[in-house]
């Protein structure tokens, strides 16, 4: 369903305040909400990540991280994770393979719910991605064994990853109320069709948050919408700090366009 009244911000804001009541009225489900910068193409494909040639913004960003996990009065809030390197394979019917060093291997389907893309002044702009998440055991009686094992994946891709966990407290003291989001900058190479291929490969710099509090039902519902209008105000806000300071030129033609649509919800695409 389509948000059509009001301004951009302003509908985005709301579309987002339903994927985070989606959330809630699906806990039971590993639901994955998170935002990524991009640009589209002309014919609306988004491609997620910022091209070599704005490295500096990625220093930036690294930087502004560190800084909140040491700075004395930020580092209660933040934390780091070392970096670390994934493999990551792309099979048919949405299956996904990551290899981590020192960890065992793990298959997952991946099913996006619904997006929301925030075109903004600037050269790259914003996807909002609540997506399904569903592990799998891949023994041989599964049905998606075959897929996997006896066919090559469609994609690899290495991805050089920082993360970084930011926990906002609430005004409440409580920490139930709490929200917790995760900053992930990663060094990913482009899509290839072995590990090889993917070691040689161009790669972009993909910049991510996803909220990571566990949303549940409350038997307050005034409580609710409050909790979940904060949040969505909390994730637009951090969202533009992934953007970098470069703006278009007023005489220089857009070099993305944008989507079809504002919104895709509460339907598989």
């Amino acid at each position: 369903m389509e948000a059509k009244t009001g301004p951009p911000v302003d509908r985005v804001r709301e579309s987002v305040l339903r994927m985070i009541q989606y959330m809630r009225t699906n806990h039971g489900e590993n639901l994955e909400l998170e935002v990524r910068v991009g640009q589209f193409t002309t014919d609306n494909q988004f491609h997620p990540g910022y091209t070599h040639e704005h490295l500096k913004v990625i220093n930036r960003l690294l930087q502004r991280m560190q800084h909140n996990t040491e700075h004395e009065t930020m580092k209660q809030h933040w934390s780091m994770e070392d970096k670390y390197m994934v493999m990551r394979c792309e099979y048919d019917k949405g299956v996904r393979k990551t290899c981590r060093p020192t960890f065992p291997e793990t298959y997952m389907v991946k099913k996006r719910v619904g997006k929301i893309d925030m075109i903004t002044d600037r050269q790259y702009h914003l996807r909002f991605s609540l997506s399904r998440e569903t592990a799998i055991q891949l023994t041989r009686n599964h049905h998606l064994y075959d897929t996997v094992k006896r066919n090559p994946p469609k994609s690899v891709r290495y991805l050089l990853r920082a993360s970084f966990v930011e926990k906002v407290p609430s005004l409440s003291g409580d920490s139930a109320d709490d929200f917790s989001f995760q900053w992930d900058i990663s060094k990913v190479s482009d899509t290839a069709s072995n590990k090889k291929k993917s070691t040689e490969s161009p790669c972009t710099y993909h910049c991510e948050i996803e909220v990571k509090t566990k949303l549940l039902p409350l038997a307050d519902k005034e409580k609710e919408h409050q909790q979940d209008c904060l949040l969505a105000d909390l994730l637009i806000a951090r969202s533009k700090a992934l953007l970098g300071t470069t703006y278009l030129q007023k005489d220089q033609p857009p070099r993305s366009l944008p989507p079809a649509k504002l919104v895709i919800l509460t339907k598989d695409v």
